[in-house]
């Protein structure tokens, strides 16, 4: 399902679209939207408590870094580490 057509509520389902997209954009050699679009994978991505989300995020960096020569690639891997929210029991505290 595209991007455009899922609802705005399915965080999860479009920050996955994201991802596949980036993918298959770096895979055609299109760099400078791939960056564009790992972008918008990380900001839906933000904050979710997804496993294929993190796994998502760890492949990604890793497909991106053949093409750090590319000065924007470059400033997005130095940029902040985008880090998988901390697992919070339910009641919204953490175990001591």
């Amino acid at each position: 399902m595209s991007s455009q057509h899922r609802s705005p509520d399915d965080r999860r389902g479009l920050a996955l679209t994201h991802a596949v997209r980036t993918k298959l954009l770096l895979r055609a050699g299109h760099v400078e939207e791939a960056c564009g679009s790992w972008q918008a994978f990380r900001s839906s991505a933000t904050g979710l408590q997804s496993a294929e989300a993190d796994r998502a995020r760890t492949e990604l960096r890793r497909e991106f870094l053949p093409f750090r020569s590319n000065i924007t690639v470059r400033a997005l891997l130095a940029g902040p580490r985008e880090e998988p929210p901390a697992f919070r029991p339910r009641g919204g505290r953490h175990a001591q």
